[in-house]
């Protein structure tokens, strides 16, 4: 889980490594709506951090980048315009499935987006151990969202 890997002294060595000036409360805000997001924006190495309190905290409305509006489903979306270039842009739409997996609750394969990771069933996740990197998990696939010869999501 996210918040797991962002606890709150990894994220303070964070927010001061990029050079962010934050209050308690904005902290606060960021682990509560922007954990996601902030993940995105270091996977594509973006570096307008000093522009991240503006951006995204001070000026987040519902329609915001919050991770709860994710994912974002195209480059012209105004959110992503007005804080980073096209490129970054673009990096942004294709590295936000990373974080966002498709859950399936239950049975069948309903069909999945091709942007989407494969899904995996819910109830049948199990912790397995942990690793330098983090935990480790068994997932379960559900039958037709692989094929033989590789994998794709678009079978589901």
């Amino acid at each position: 889980m996210l918040s797991e890997a962002w606890d709150d002294i990894g994220l303070k060595y964070f927010i001061d490594g990029v050079g962010i000036d934050l209050e308690d409360c904005e902290i606060r805000k960021l682990k509560s709506d922007f954990l996601i997001t902030i993940s995105i924006l270091v996977s594509i190495r973006w570096s307008a951090w000093s522009t991240f309190r503006n951006n995204f905290l001070l000026n987040a409305d519902e329609n915001s980048l919050r991770d709860k509006n994710l994912p974002v489903s195209e480059t012209s979306s105004q959110q992503l315009q007005s804080c980073m270039t096209e490129q970054e842009a673009t990096d942004f739409l294709e590295k936000q499935y990373d974080y966002l997996p498709e859950i399936l609750q239950g049975k069948g394969a309903p069909m999945v987006s091709p942007e989407r990771r494969l899904p995996f069933v819910k109830s049948k996740h199990s912790h397995k151990g942990d690793g330098a990197s983090g935990r480790v998990f068994k997932e379960v696939i559900p039958s037709g969202c692989i094929l033989r010869d590789g994998y794709t999501n678009q079978v589901c």
